[in-house]
């Protein structure tokens, strides 16, 4: 990789790690980035690597509450990223969005369906194995 590559992906690893460290410190409870961070070490990796020991509450905080959260946000982010890849790749239009093949609309209609139907409760966690059987066979069908 070239210097400026570096220096590009470098940059942007470092908004994620702000963003992450912000989205951990902002909420209704106040908590300082050094509190945030000292709880994040601790935490992971098994020990009382600073001194002070925060509350439990803050521990609770942080480490049930807002790093999953975040975590889990940065993973759905990337993923929606390779899907929008992906759509452009299997289209070859590099403006290539959900619309253009009716992934929103099909969404949508799924979402209306359950709404008014109620197949989340009826089918529990099995809606998800129903719902990849669904999409295969129109696959199948339409290829």
């Amino acid at each position: 990789m070239s210097g400026k590559r570096v220096t590009i992906l470098v940059g942007w690893l470092l908004v994620l790690m702000v963003s992450i460290l912000l989205g951990i410190k902002l909420g209704p409870v106040s908590i300082p980035f050094s509190e945030a961070v000292r709880v994040i070490v601790n935490e992971a990796f098994s020990g009382n690597y600073f001194e002070s020991v925060s509350k439990v509450s803050t521990i609770n905080i942080i480490w049930k509450i807002r790093l999953p959260r975040v975590l889990l946000s940065c993973i759905v982010g990337a993923n929606l990223s390779l899907a929008g890849v992906g759509v452009q790749t299997l289209t070859k239009n590099p403006l290539a969005n959900p619309f253009l093949m009716g992934v929103s609309s099909g969404a949508s209609a799924g979402a209306v369906f359950v709404m008014l139907f109620g197949g989340h409760n009826q089918l529990g966690a099995w809606s998800i194995v129903v719902g990849l059987l669904l999409v295969r066979s129109l696959l199948l069908l339409l290829y």
